[in-house]
């Protein structure tokens, strides 16, 4: 509730009085009546703190005698000097206008009972110290050293309010063009190593795995061609610096380690189960014994194809046959019947060469058709 001061309070008593005597009532205790009933609880406080006085007589005018108490309140100089200690201690807030704030100052300066001169002086030394335009400020400076008056300071504060307003107006109906401000886009520049490092790849019908591969998670161009900066921090959900983990292909993957879902079993921070090394174990032989197979089976190939270039005619056995009359002759030459047909060979101990004796070196190489197939 806002407190109640002088000038309000003789305000509201004329207005008052005019009212009751348009009314016609004149009488005291009537008149008395209709204060109680116009005053708020505010007017009604003050008055039970104010001290009775006996004239006029309250049990023949109680009108009167109210008005009269009212009246020193608001006169005395108690009521005096806490005005004046509220004048020198009003602040501008941030919301209120130069002029309205203006009229507050010399509102309050015209309960304190200063003189013409005193009142323009005091009122330009509060807007000196709580004034927060500078031209109000300067404008107090000017009327004072000129000796102006507080309406002339009005006036030019109320010129400094509309031409503000002017101003607000005009940017608000001439709004400057909108600056559309477009972000930078770094893109790294690809030296000349990047189309010889690209030659080897596959793209289009030749292997889809390629081209994931180009884009993947292990490669440092997004899908979009574009190149993706290493991480500082790598994926928790699989390891790679490539994608953040709300982007890792591993959302929706199964450990094998823990079974749980969202990584995959090299990021997985679970010790690894016996199980589990035992199956990695078992996966890691069957891709040597595969390695070993394919190894082998090359060498088989090899051997074939050279077995069929050291193609030996149907005579070469023939002639060497009739060079031994046992089945089985002495050394590693053997005798025996394929077929129809006796062959003598020899068994190959693996050395790149095969020896024979005297006796049986010299009956191959005097024989016309196995002297052919001698190497000496």
């Amino acid at each position: 509730m806002e407190e109640i001061d002088r000038k309000s309070f003789e305000d509201w008593k004329e207005l008052l009085e005019a009212s009751m005597d348009l009314a016609g009532i004149t009488d005291e205790f009537t008149k008395n009546n209709v204060f109680k009933v116009k005053a708020g609880p505010k007017l009604l406080e003050v008055l039970e703190e104010t001290p009775k006085q006996s004239s006029p007589d309250v049990s023949i005018a109680p009108y009167s005698n109210a008005m009269q108490r009212l009246k020193g309140f608001f006169g005395s100089r108690e009521y005096r000097l806490i005005q004046r200690q509220k004048f020198r201690s009003l602040t501008q807030d941030a919301e209120e206008s130069d002029l309205k704030y203006l009229k507050r100052v010399i509102a309050t300066a015209k309960l304190c009972d200063f003189d013409e001169n005193k009142l323009t002086e005091s009122v330009t030394e509060v807007i000196q110290l709580h004034a927060l335009n500078i031209k109000v400020r300067e404008a107090g400076r000017k009327i004072l050293r000129k000796g102006g008056t507080l309406a002339a300071l009005v006036a030019k504060i109320r010129g400094y309010e509309v031409d503000k307003t002017n101003e607000e107006i005009f940017k608000k109906t001439h709004q400057p063009a909108t600056e559309v401000t477009v972000a930078a886009v770094t893109r790294e520049r690809i030296g000349p190593g990047f189309s010889a490092g690209m030659r080897g790849r596959s793209f289009g019908y030749q292997g889809r795995s390629n081209w994931r591969n180009f884009g993947g998670p292990g490669s440092n161009y997004g899908q979009s061609g574009m190149r993706v900066e290493n991480s500082s921090n790598p994926c928790w959900r699989c390891t790679s610096r490539f994608h953040a983990p709300s982007k890792c292909y591993a959302v929706s993957k199964v450990c094998r380690n823990c079974k749980k879902t969202g990584h995959i079993e090299r990021a997985c921070q679970q010790m690894p189960t016996p199980g589990t090394q035992k199956r990695r174990i078992g996966r890691d032989d069957d891709n040597v014994k595969a390695a070993t197979s394919k190894k082998i089976a090359t060498v088989t190939k090899e051997e074939d194809e050279k077995d069929e270039m050291n193609v030996v005619d149907e005579q070469t056995p023939l002639a060497v046959n009739r060079l031994h009359d046992l089945e089985v002759k002495k050394g590693c030459i053997l005798g025996r019947i394929a077929g129809t047909t006796s062959v003598i060979f020899l068994i190959d101990s693996g050395a790149e060469v095969n020896t024979v004796d005297q006796d049986t070196f010299d009956k191959l190489r005097n024989d016309e058709t196995s002297r052919k197939q001698l190497y000496c």
